[in-house]
C-alpha cells in the first residue's frame, strides 16, 4: 500500500449493519444513525436497518 493512501472496504448491507450496531453498542450514535440510513437509503425495506435506527433515535431521544 502506498504512503498516504488509505485502504477502503466496501461492506455488504448486513455488514454494514452490524458494524452500526457495534458502533451503537459503543455510544458512537452519530456515526451509526449514518451508517444505518446509508443502508436504507440502498435497501429502504431492510429490516434490521429499520430496526436499529429506531433504537439509535430512541437513545438520542429524536421522536417523530
Amino acid at each position: 500500500m502506498d504512503a498516504g493512501r488509505e485502504e477502503t472496504k466496501e461492506f455488504t448491507p448486513d455488514e454494514a449493519v452490524v458494524f452500526g450496531a457495534q458502533l451503537d453498542d459503543l455510544g458512537r450514535l452519530e456515526e451509526a444513525e449514518t451508517i444505518f440510513r446509508t443502508v436504507l437509503r440502498l435497501e429502504p425495506e431492510h429490516f434490521h436497518a429499520l430496526q436499529r435506527l429506531g433504537v439509535v433515535l430512541a437513545k438520542k431521544q429524536e421522536f417523530y
